[in-house]
This record gives C-alpha cells, structure tokens and sequence, in this order.
C-alpha cells in the first residue's frame, strides 16, 4: 500500500491539472470569441451610426430639391448626381436636431446622440408596414403624401471616412399582400418566375390565411391543415412577411424574391416612382411597353405628371386605382456602408441596414435603421406556433 499511494497521488495531480487547463483554455477561447463579437458588434454599431447620417443627408438634398420643383436623379458608381448629396454641407440642412447633433459629433459622443435617436413607435410602425417587423401599422395615410421624385440608383454619400450607398423606395408602394385581388396576386408570382402549380397554391394559401371563413380553395390550406403541422391559423390579414412561411408552397428562397416587391399596409395602388416592373404588371392596367417607358423615366430622373401624359392618362379611373405617382410619406431605406478601406462593390465588406423614413411638409420626421442580419434573424423566427416550424 506504502508504494501503490505516491502513484494514485500523483495521478489524482496530473487529472487536477489537466482540469485546471482545459478550465484555462475554455476561459481564454470564450474570452477570444468574446472579444471578436464585441469587436464585431462595435463595428456594426458604428456603421449604422454612418447609415444613418448618409442617409439624413440624402432625405435633405432630396426633400431641398423637392421644395425647389426640381427633380433629381440617384448615382452609381460611374455617374454623378444632378444635386449630389455629399457635396450639401451640414450647416445649411434642415434636420432635426438629434440629426443634426449625430453629424457634428463622433466618438462615444457621436454613440450617444443615435442612441438618442432611437426608432419611435412611428418609425416601428413604418418598419412593419414595409414588412421589415412583427406588426402591420393601419392603413397608410395618403393624404400626407409628398411630391418627392425618388431616384431610382444608388446615391453615394461620404460620411467620416465611411462609404455609403443609399436607395430609396415607396414603403407602401409595392403589392399588397393582404388586400391584392386573386388575379394580381397571380401575375405577380408568375412574373418572378414562379411556375405551376406552385403559383396558384401560393395565392390561394395566401388568400386562405387572411380571410375569415375555413374554406379551402383550389390548393389552398386551412386550419386543419395547420393543425396537422402544429400552427395556429389566425384566419386574419398578415402581420408579419415572415408568416409567409408557414404557407404549405411558400420557401424561403421564394420569399426572399418577394420581399423587395410586397408589403403589409397601403393604399393599394404600386407608386409608380419605384415599384418594380413585375409590381407594375401585377396591377393589370399597364402594358409591357408603358412599364418599359415610365422606368426610363424614373432612370433619367424626369417622371413628371407632364413626362406621363404621353404614356398614360391619369386622370383615367380605372389606371388611378391601381396605381398613383404621389409618394407616401412612408419611405424604404436601405443603405451598404463600407468601412475607411474598403473596396466599393465586395460583397464581404459591406455592412447592411434597412428600415423606414417618415418625411412630411416639415421635412424628415423619423428615420429608423436595423442591420440587415439582424431584420433577416428576426423573419427566421417563428410567431405563431404550437411547437411547429416555419417551412423552408
């Protein structure tokens, strides 16, 4: 016994300090991953802080050269603007004052004023609107809207040494995926490509999970087909794009396709300014020819009520239901912001952001920006399930 307890004591010290250092080489791997997703987490943080202060000087050029009567066009990497936002110095803006304060400081100073300046609920709402969040804001007040040209490329704005690409388009200007008729529905998912019989049990799954009865159309699904995959069907309009998924057709590389195009609250009418060609075809009242024109007009800058009147009447009541020239005052933002040194056009180095602008008579009066990730983790998320799973 006095030979074998040396050897069980110096086995029960190597075990010890094998454990002491596998607990040291997890402490200094999570500490290594800690700091790489802080790094990470500062660094998108700080871009957003440039995504926005690009895109407050654009909406101030923009709505400037509204006030003026005179159009503008958008740039991209091989053109130049008519009235180039980065050149607009600070001083001469109208912004709000929390704007205005992001601009002028930097550092923690600068972190501090866009905490501030967080998303209002109106922003929130405008978001959702655009099918960017969670709810569906009521109905989109047209009433307020703005005669504001969008320009139709990307505008490139300098922002501290950051490179940003800003685009703009109506937020309640595209398909309505909760009040399109069956047929506009149908054109739509037929001119993104999507071929029988696909097409049509995506618009009837679409048309059966926003009424309020339980019949099931052609290729359709109701509630005993949710029932079987463990999710609640609220028999109700859509509050989120992501509720697409639980369509027994729907993918996620469908959605992804539709998402640009669609939204959750409007008037009903695409804005001819900046909804897509397929968005305009899905309304039925325009031809092939008509849309190829008007979006020559928006790329020169140039679509006037004067520039439509040879293309179509607008006074046409048919034409005017389904489609409008005004701008809502509900606008989509999306902004690439490149990082001092980076390459313009790698994909890899861009940091994303999209939200919602709420501009009015009195200039912008919300802006709100999210990372792109974070909005796409937030659609992945399922919302209204008994321990089912969104279709991919």
């Amino acid at each position: 016994m006095r030979v074998r307890r040396p050897g069980i004591a110096l086995i029960l010290v190597l075990v010890a300090a094998a454990a002491v250092f596998a607990l040291a080489m997890q402490g200094a791997v999570a500490s290594r991953l800690g700091a790489v997703e802080t790094a990470s987490s500062l660094r998108l943080h700080d871009g957003a802080m440039r995504a926005r202060g690009a895109a407050s000087l654009v909406f101030a050029g923009l709505l400037r050269t509204a006030a003026d009567q005179e159009p503008i066009a958008g740039t991209g990497s091989d053109a130049s603007p008519k009235q180039a936002p980065p050149s607009i110095a600070p001083d001469d803006l109208e912004l709000p004052a929390f704007l205005r304060q992001m601009l002028e400081e930097s550092g923690a100073e600068l972190e501090r004023a866009a905490a501030d300046a967080a998303a209002s609920q109106a922003t929130t709402q405008a978001l959702d609107g655009s099918g960017l969040g969670a709810t569906a804001p009521k109905r989109v007040d047209l009433t307020q809207a703005i005669e504001l040209i969008l320009p139709t490329q990307l505008i490139d704005v300098e922002v501290d040494g950051w490179h940003c690409r800003v685009s703009l388009s109506d937020g309640a200007g595209g398909l309505n995926i909760n009040t399109a008729d069956e047929a506009s529905l149908l054109r739509y998912v037929q001119a993104i490509g999507i071929e029988a019989p696909t097409d049509r049990a995506i618009v009837s799954q679409v048309i059966d999970w926003r009424d309020d009865d339980d019949f099931t159309g052609e290729r359709g699904a109701e509630r005993d087909t949710y029932e079987r995959l463990g999710i609640v069907h609220r028999n109700a309009p859509m509050r989120s794009l992501a509720e697409l998924l639980y369509l027994p057709a729907m993918t996620r590389e469908i959605l992804l396709r539709m998402e640009p195009d669609v939204c959750l609250s409007s008037d009903g009418r695409a804005h001819l300014g900046s909804a897509s060609a397929t968005v305009l075809a899905a309304t039925g009242v325009l031809s092939a020819d008509q849309i190829s024109r008007i979006i020559a007009l928006r790329d020169q800058g140039a679509l006037t009520p004067g520039a439509l009147e040879g293309i179509i009447d607008l006074d046409d009541e048919s034409l005017a239901k389904r489609v409008r020239l005004e701008t809502s005052p509900v606008l989509r933002v999306r902004v690439e912001a490149y990082p001092p040194g980076a390459k313009l056009g790698e994909t890899g180095q861009a940091l994303r952001y999209e939200g919602a602008a709420i501009v009015g008579e009195r200039g912008l009066l919300e802006l709100g920006l999210r990372a792109d990730n974070a909005r796409r983790a937030e659609s992945d998320r399922p919302t209204i399930t008994l321990g089912g799973n969104a279709r991919s």
